[in-house]
């Protein structure tokens, strides 16, 4: 079944995505060290296979949360090359006035910790 949202809404789901993702590679380990003669890595609070099956669990839900991400993106972009508004250019589709918009402002969507930055006029 295909859900329904607002575009408001998914433009909040899309940018509380990006923060989890965000959050989750900040906070996973996905690399471990350990000598072989030892059990554990090495900060020695886990074994080589707990942090290996950690590592694999957040490898996953990270995956998992990208192609949320995706999908919900997929959705946002076609919306917006579908939807018209009259602007004092003319009629134009939101992805034509969100590119001119983007070119008279500049700027990026999201900063390196994950959060949005609004492109003001």
């Amino acid at each position: 079944m295909e859900e329904r949202l607002l575009m408001v809404e998914a433009l909040e789901e899309r940018d509380l995505l990006v923060k989890q993702i965000f959050d989750r590679i900040r906070t996973s380990s996905f690399v471990g060290l350990s000598r072989k003669k030892d059990e554990k890595i090495w900060n020695g609070t886990v074994s080589r296979e707990e942090f290996r099956q950690q590592a694999e669990t957040s490898f996953q839900e990270l995956r998992e949360l990208m192609e949320q991400y995706r999908k919900l993106d997929g959705a946002i972009i076609a919306s917006n090359a579908v939807t018209c508004v009259d602007t004092a250019l003319g009629r134009l589709s939101v992805a034509q006035a969100m590119a001119i918009q983007s070119r008279l402002y500049g700027g990026s969507v999201y900063e390196e910790d994950g959060s949005s930055s609004e492109i003001s006029p």
